[in-house]
């Protein structure tokens, strides 16, 4: 399946934080042929391939779950008030079309005030006590559709742009579960004869909650972790992004395993796959670090696609970055993983 289809896939449903069983259907018509399909308590999704296979044991992790609001109060007039799920920007959130996930779906706008009737004085910023969204519904009509505590996310496909360029919302992190998805049909191509374990995790954008109980049930030997991080746009400071298109961003930090690093890039440089290096002082931010903590600490290494304009509706990748992705990580594991030279 080509790497665009399985992001679209991804891309357009729901999904949001704590309500990831949502993505379970598409999950599993997505990894069907490619393994055993399993989840937990928490919501994880797995797919195992060559469950109980000797030798090496990998643990492929990428969150699935994507910012967006929750309903928390519908007004007299039908106007619904959220809060948040994760790390939402208020700011480019007025205007934008939206589904409610409730009984059945229901479609909103964002209300936002026209420039000509604004005052010109709002000095606070945009949050979520003054943001409503416009179902066109009224107050009672509404309740029988929808209900408090029902998720919100952004309603909009996914869009080709030039240079082989894509742009969605929640590509952080369903451009990471392409990668490991895209992994995993890769090795089952090849005929790898090893125990992999691909990880659609919960809860990342609301504290990383879900990568380290899916771990835990897993025990792996090592641990590849695939998420997204900053690429290049105005404004931003060059040492602390990557380039959209020259590869996958190779985690190099205190807190990810120092030889899984080596190898990763030794692997790119053996199999001509356009990398990028990521130098981080501390945490990384993103399920490595409870991963390489966990059942008595795992080496766990970091592979990041570049994206532009993260939590926003107009997250921006290359797919080419997404498939080198997928190419390194297959390429890693079929290589026997970590090196000690």
């Amino acid at each position: 399946m080509e790497i665009e289809k399985i992001v679209s896939r991804l891309t357009f449903n729901g999904g949001v934080s704590g309500a990831e069983r949502e993505m379970f259907s598409v999950l599993e018509e997505l990894l069907d042929e490619d393994g055993e399909l399993s989840s937990d308590s928490m919501g994880n999704f797995f797919c195992t391939m060559n469950k109980g296979a000797a030798g090496k044991r990998f643990f492929l992790d990428a969150h699935i779950d994507k910012i967006g609001l929750i309903v928390k109060y519908i007004n007299e007039s039908g106007f619904v008030k959220c809060d948040s799920c994760g790390g939402i920007d208020w700011r480019v959130f007025a205007g934008e079309e939206v589904v409610i996930m409730g009984r059945e779906p229901v479609r909103g706008i964002v209300c936002s005030i026209p420039p000509h009737l604004s005052t010109g004085d709002e000095s606070k910023p945009l949050d979520s006590d003054s943001l409503y969204i416009d179902t066109g519904f009224d107050s009672e009509t509404l309740k029988k559709k929808i209900s408090l505590g029902d998720r919100v996310c952004v309603y909009k496909p996914l869009a080709k742009l030039l240079s082989g360029r894509i742009t969605a919302p929640a590509l952080d992190n369903r451009a990471g579960a392409a990668a490991i998805t895209a992994a995993m049909k890769l090795l089952k191509e090849r005929g790898h004869k090893g125990e992999v374990t691909c990880a659609l995790t919960v809860q990342e954008e609301v504290g990383t909650r879900g990568a380290g109980p899916a771990v835990f049930g897993v025990k792996p030997d090592e641990a590849l972790v695939a998420d997204v991080s900053f690429a290049h746009s105005p404004g931003l400071k060059d040492e602390d992004c990557g380039k959209l298109g020259e590869g996958p961003m190779i985690g190099i930090s205190p807190t990810l395993d120092e030889k899984i690093t080596d190898t990763l890039i030794k692997t790119c440089e053996e199999e001509g796959i356009a990398f990028q290096r990521e130098v981080m002082g501390g945490r990384t931010g993103t399920n490595a670090d409870a991963v390489s903590v966990n059942s008595g600490g795992i080496r766990t290494g970091l592979i990041s696609v570049p994206l532009r304009y993260m939590h926003t509706a107009a997250e921006t990748v290359a797919a080419a970055d997404i498939e080198n992705t997928a190419r390194l990580i297959a390429c890693y594991i079929e290589k026997g993983g970590c090196r000690n030279d």
